[in-house]
C-alpha cells in the first residue's frame, strides 16, 4: 500500500466507543497485551469472550491507524504477547499528552505485569459482586506527585458488598535489591502522615493501604522488616509473592502488618 493510500485509510478511520475505552485503559497502565485487552473489553453471553483472532483484528485496525503501536514481548521461551501502547495519534485522540515510547522490555514486563494485577483482580471482585471503582495508573500518579514522596505503580478504589478499600500497589519483578524497597516502603511513612491517598481520590475518608508484590525471598524479608517498624510506618502494609498476588488476589495469601500473619485483601 502507497503513503498516499495508507494516509488515506488512516484519515477515513473512525474508533468506535469501544475503541475509545480501550485506548484509554491502555493509556491508564501504558501498556496492555492483546489477552488482557480480550478480558477487559470482549465478554460476550454466559461469560464467554471473543475469539483471540477478532480481538487481534480490531488491535490491528487501530495499529494501522496509527493510534497504538506494538512491542513483541520475549518471555525467554521465544516470543510472547503483543505490548500495545498509545501513540501521540492516539493520544491526541484522547487529549491526554503525548504517548508512550516503545520503552525497554523490562519496563514493559513490570506494566503490563502490573495490568495483569488489576485484570485479575476485577475480574475476581466482579465474579464475587463487587468491582473496580477507579484505577489510577502511574503515569497519572506521577504528575500528582510531590518531591520527595512515593509514586505508586497503581492506586485502586474497590467495593465488595457493603465492604470498600482502597490501596497503593508496589510491584517488583525482583529488578530492585532488597534495600532499595525496604528504602521505598518507608516513604510511605510520609505519604500516609500527610494523608495524600485523599488527593488522589477526593473525599474518600477511609485510609489507603499499601500493597506490595515482590518475590517469594523478598516478601519474607521484606514483612520481617516492616513487622520492625510497625509503629513507625502509620499505616497497613500487604506483602505477598508475585504468583500468588497474579493467581489469586483476593484469596488470604497477603502478609499484614495488622494483624502480624496471612490474611484477605478485603478483610477489615
Amino acid at each position: 500500500m502507497s503513503q498516499r493510500s495508507l494516509r488515506s485509510t488512516t484519515s477515513r478511520f473512525l474508533p468506535t466507543p469501544r475503541d475509545r475505552r480501550i485506548l484509554e485503559t491502555i493509556h491508564t497502565h501504558t501498556r496492555l497485551t492483546g489477552p488482557q485487552v480480550r478480558r477487559l473489553f470482549f465478554a460476550r453471553a454466559f461469560g464467554n469472550l471473543a475469539a483471540p483472532q477478532t480481538v487481534n483484528a480490531r488491535l490491528r485496525k487501530l495499529v494501522d491507524a496509527g493510534f497504538l503501536d506494538s512491542l513483541v514481548l520475549d518471555g525467554g521461551r521465544g516470543s510472547g504477547p503483543n505490548a500495545y501502547n498509545l501513540t501521540p495519534r492516539g493520544a491526541r485522540l484522547l487529549g491526554v499528552g503525548s504517548g508512550a515510547s516503545r520503552g525497554r522490555p523490562g519496563s514493559a514486563w513490570h506494566q503490563v505485569e502490573t495490568a495483569e494485577f488489576r485484570v485479575r483482580l476485577e475480574e475476581e471482585l466482579t465474579a464475587a459482586g463487587g468491582r473496580i471503582v477507579q484505577w489510577t495508573g502511574e503515569r497519572e500518579l506521577r504528575t500528582l506527585g510531590r518531591r520527595y514522596e512515593p509514586v505508586p505503580d497503581g492506586f485502586c478504589h474497590w467495593r465488595l458488598g457493603a465492604t470498600e478499600g482502597a490501596f497503593a500497589l508496589e510491584w517488583d519483578r525482583g529488578t530492585e535489591s532488597l534495600a532499595v524497597l525496604a528504602r521505598k516502603l518507608d516513604t510511605y511513612t510520609r505519604w500516609w502522615k500527610a494523608r495524600r491517598y485523599r488527593t488522589l481520590l477526593p473525599g474518600l475518608t477511609l485510609k489507603a493501604r499499601l500493597l506490595v508484590v515482590t518475590t517469594r525471598h523478598h516478601a519474607r524479608q521484606l514483612a520481617a522488616h516492616v513487622e520492625e517498624q510497625t509503629r513507625s510506618f502509620g499505616g497497613t502494609v500487604l506483602i505477598a509473592p508475585r504468583e500468588q498476588s497474579l493467581a489469586k488476589p483476593l484469596d488470604a495469601i497477603w502478609w499484614r502488618s495488622d494483624l502480624g500473619r496471612l490474611g484477605s485483601m478485603v478483610s477489615s
